[in-house]
């Protein structure tokens, strides 16, 4: 319905403003608008992540890498759950022989410097003392809940750091570590 001098009398931005301002909008700002939200459900485009590893117990007193995922360029990575387990000889859990690190940006060390060397990189809160395995073979990964999201080039790792007397890889321990989760497109 028409006004004076060609206004519209309907409620609203006539139908080609609305349009072009659909079009305006940022794909960040759709992925606002969706429910379930990316990062407690894959949206349709996610690819499904799961790296392991099985290393041998490494010397006391030295942090080794145990896993390393980076992320995409153009992509998010939401971690859903994780493994941390031992196998083999007797262990105690709480004990302070081995501590687990998630951390991100943080490489073990570059040429004869120690880690952590870059001022970028940051230990996960919550994840950055774990004395606790979690998740085991058997039953699959510990699940993470809230929104533990990592952005474009990221480089998620686990570490660990053991003491004596924790038994040496002669004594056939190995540490099991998964990340478990999926990428999605920005």
């Amino acid at each position: 319905m028409r006004g004076l001098n060609g206004t519209s009398l309907m409620p609203g931005p006539p139908p080609l403003v609305a349009a072009a301002s659909a079009l305006v909008q940022s794909g960040t700002d759709a992925y606002k608008e969706q429910w379930p939200y990316a990062w407690e459900y894959p949206p349709v485009n996610a690819e499904q992540i799961n790296v392991e590893t099985s290393v041998s117990a490494p010397a006391n007193a030295t942090t080794t890498l145990l896993v390393e995922f980076d992320v995409p360029d153009g992509f998010r990575f939401r971690l859903k759950g994780l493994m941390l387990a031992i196998v083999g000889n007797a262990y105690a859990d709480g004990s302070g022989q081995y501590t687990w690190i998630l951390d991100v940006n943080i490489p073990v060390a570059i040429g004869a410097i120690p880690a952590p060397i870059l001022p970028s990189g940051y230990a996960v809160p919550y994840w950055n003392a774990i004395t606790i395995h979690k998740g085991s073979p058997d039953l699959g990964p510990w699940p993470i809940p809230g929104r533990l999201v990592f952005e474009p080039r990221d480089q998620v790792r686990v570490k660990v750091t053991t003491q004596a007397p924790f038994p040496s890889s002669s004594a056939n321990v190995r540490f099991l570590t998964s990340l478990v989760g999926w990428t999605w497109p920005l």
